[in-house]
């Protein structure tokens, strides 16, 4: 396994669109950048947020006053972008060392509701919903990529293909995900439960941090859903869409059949999304 996630790791951050927006999104965070922004932490911390939003499409600005709620709940340190940073990112750090609810901030801010909705079918009321997956995604980039993303694909990767890895004599139950009380420590549902998970796996495969185990997951995620905006450059996209009738789901045998095509545009680390590729259509 060790391999694979270095493959993985390794062909996603050469130069493809996955990167870039990372690369991008890590300078909001860097020293030089936070600096520029003294006594305005809050609208520091209201770009970012709103940055990281659009390049993920987590949609959090689509609920009204959510990112405000998120700016409060996230600038409570103070206005000084480098005390703030510091004293958020040693909360996060001890957190994803060892998550639990002894964490309080921590745990509230992942639980906490935020913004007004009005589906109330879906939220209770008038009550905004969890923005955890955002969230995991600035502690992210605060912590310099040493805290996990909560994320739908790895989560599916993680409830799909791993469960009896992480589960020991635990039979497969979907209530487990939707009724958390039952076992907690296995729910990728909650930022608790999701964090062991990784943590479980990190250790188990000897993963080099979770920034490889993220480009692994996300990579296997969107290769098994055929979406490959974000992983090959647009003239290696445009070649598979004609092969595939202007078709944008691109199935992963098919992928591979493209891969090892003399026809198919020169490629670096091609090997390297190649081994990936045939991996995951050998275990499907």
């Amino acid at each position: 396994m060790q391999k694979l996630i270095q493959f993985a790791s390794d062909y996603l951050n050469d130069d493809t669109g996955y990167s870039s927006n990372k690369g991008a999104i890590q300078h909001l965070f860097s020293t030089e950048f936070t600096d520029t922004w003294k006594g305005a932490y809050r609208q520091l911390v209201f770009l970012r947020l709103s940055v990281i939003d659009g390049a993920y499409s987590t949609n959090t600005d689509k609920i009204p006053y959510s990112l405000a709620d998120l700016v409060d709940a996230l600038a409570k340190n103070g206005n000084k972008p480098d005390v703030a940073d510091r004293l958020l990112r040693e909360e996060l750090t001890d957190f994803v060392q060892n998550p639990g609810t002894e964490h309080e901030r921590i745990v509230s801010l992942f639980n906490d509701h935020y913004g007004i909705s009005s589906q109330k079918q879906n939220f209770g009321g008038e009550q905004g919903g969890k923005r955890i997956s955002l969230l995991s995604k600035y502690a992210y980039f605060l912590c310099n990529k040493q805290f996990p993303i909560y994320d739908n694909l790895v989560k599916e990767e993680l409830e799909n293909h791993y469960w009896d890895e992480l589960s020991g004599s635990i039979s497969f139950d979907e209530k487990i995900y939707k009724n958390s009380s039952k076992y907690p420590e296995l729910s990728s549902r909650t930022i608790i439960g999701y964090i062991r998970m990784i943590n479980r796996l990190k250790q188990r495969w000897g993963a080099e941090n979770y920034d490889v185990l993220d480009n692994f997951f996300w990579l296997c995620g969107k290769v098994r859903n055929g979406s490959y905006s974000l992983i090959l450059p647009k003239k290696h996209y445009e070649y598979c869409l004609k092969e595939n009738n202007w078709d944008r789901f691109f199935p992963p045998e098919k992928m591979e059949l493209w891969l090892h095509s003399d026809a198919f545009p020169s490629l670096g680390n091609k090997e390297k999304l190649l081994n990936v590729i045939t991996w995951l259509n050998q275990t499907t």
